[in-house]
């Protein structure tokens, strides 16, 4: 009977896999985005030829089309729950998680590491999200993510053969890429949306990275069972949101300084921030972001349109290897001559500064950045504030260091190779 049964399985596999290698238009498993090419020999497998194993992992089919698997035992299924995650979707997942792989949402291996104590239940995380923790002070707070593979990616695509092998109870992967959930849950691994953007973006502050933030230890608590954590981070943020709000709420608009936010910069591409994100952040700490005419979140520009604007304040993303200085000397892409803008004659361009992760984006530094922006706007309000030591407290209260001098100038002036 046993051995009936273990030939009616491997039929079944060889019919499926001879079904999804006929589909016509089948998708490739390499995902950059919403889509990405496949080449014949890649190594790569798209969702059709995973092959789920019986404990809800999965792994990839052999050349036979069969699994590798004990047809004589069968492993126990692990007791799961359901939760919705931040795209709404129902998403049934183990009571017990002990691996969790992080894909496209880069701001979340940190932020993850860090709510956790360590990097120890992280089997897998985009490269670049690595690269900024290993040129950031979060190697020094949790020194294993170091042993982070991040082997399940070739650039920005996923290797879906090499996530199978990582084995992760989880994924957590960026909300909105649905054909990354698709090819997670073909596998037979379920796939959890975060959404990096706090209610979708719909008005008001519903921009707020702060928000993000704590919206992610919330959802971090309720995934993994555990008293909500987000208490001490929600009172750091209201503290500061509320000071902010106070000093700035009576300058009139035209004593507003007209800001803008370059997302990123490199030698083949400028891009301003134009609403979402760079818009909360400028308008929330007392500016006027004159990016927001762009009608997305970020877009590419050029220098007219810069000379155009002429900003008084111009903030450049820790995203970028570039440094203020560069722009101020025009010593940056070649071909870019700053020198003739009003934020650079008088000296007002300022780097953003790189944390636990990139104060632009989520992280439990975010309330700083906050601070950070008001106090360049609109200096007069803040003169009476102790920065440093409001990021030493910080970073004494929330991760339990007490910050050397040496640390503190890394925060606020990246290394260049810690860049996205």
């Amino acid at each position: 009977m046993k051995k009936t049964l273990a030939i009616l399985l491997v039929l079944a596999m060889a019919f499926s896999l001879l079904a999804g290698c006929g589909s016509k238009g089948g998708e490739s498993a390499p995902v950059s985005g919403d889509s990405a090419p496949e080449s014949e020999n890649s190594g790569y497998v798209s969702p059709s030829d995973v092959q789920p194993r019986p404990d809800g992992k999965a792994q990839p089919s052999s050349d036979n089309g069969t699994t590798e698997k004990d047809t004589d035992t069968e492993p126990a299924q692990p007791e799961t729950r359901v939760i919705v995650d931040e795209a709404g979707n129902e998403v049934e997942i183990p009571k017990e998680i002990n691996r969790v792989a992080i894909t496209s949402v880069t701001p979340l291996p940190a932020l993850f590491a860090l709510f956790m104590g360590s990097a120890e239940k992280l089997v897998g995380i985009h490269p670049a999200s690595k690269n900024t923790a290993m040129h950031s002070i979060v190697a020094e707070l949790v020194p294993d993510i170091a042993d982070v593979p991040t082997s399940f990616y070739e650039g920005s695509e996923i290797n879906a053969e090499e996530l199978i092998k990582l084995e992760p109870d989880v994924v957590f992967y960026f909300a909105g890429k649905e054909q990354e959930k698709e090819l997670i849950e073909k596998a037979g691994i379920p796939a959890v949306a975060f959404d990096p953007f706090y209610d979708g973006n719909t008005g008001g502050d519903g921009n707020s990275i702060v928000k993000v933030t704590l919206e992610w230890t919330k959802f971090l608590s309720e995934i993994f069972d555990m008293p909500d954590r987000s208490a001490q981070f929600e009172s750091f943020k209201n503290e500061i949101e509320t000071l902010v709000a106070e000093r700035i709420a009576d300058v009139p608009e035209a004593e507003r300084p007209r800001s803008l936010i370059i997302a990123n910069y490199n030698d083949s591409a400028l891009v301003a921030g134009g609403t979402q994100s760079a818009d909360y952040w400028i308008r929330y700490s007392g500016g006027i972001n004159v990016g927001f005419e762009l009608g997305n979140s970020t877009a590419p520009v050029n220098m007219e349109q810069i000379y155009e604007w002429d900003p008084d304040i111009i903030f450049l993303n820790s995203f970028s290897a570039f440094k203020a200085d560069d722009i101020l000397n025009s010593t940056a892409a070649e071909g870019h001559d700053w020198s003739g803008l009003r934020a650079v004659r008088e000296g007002r361009v300022y780097k953003i500064p790189l944390g636990t992760f990139y104060w632009f984006a989520t992280t439990y530094d975010s309330p700083l950045m906050m601070l950070w922006m008001a106090m360049k706007q609109l200096p007069d309000q803040f003169a009476d504030i102790d920065f440093d030591q409001m990021v030493r407290d910080h970073y004494k209260n929330t991760y339990g260091i007490d910050l050397t001098d040496e640390q503190l100038a890394r925060i606020y002036d990246a290394v260049p190779e810690s860049h996205m």
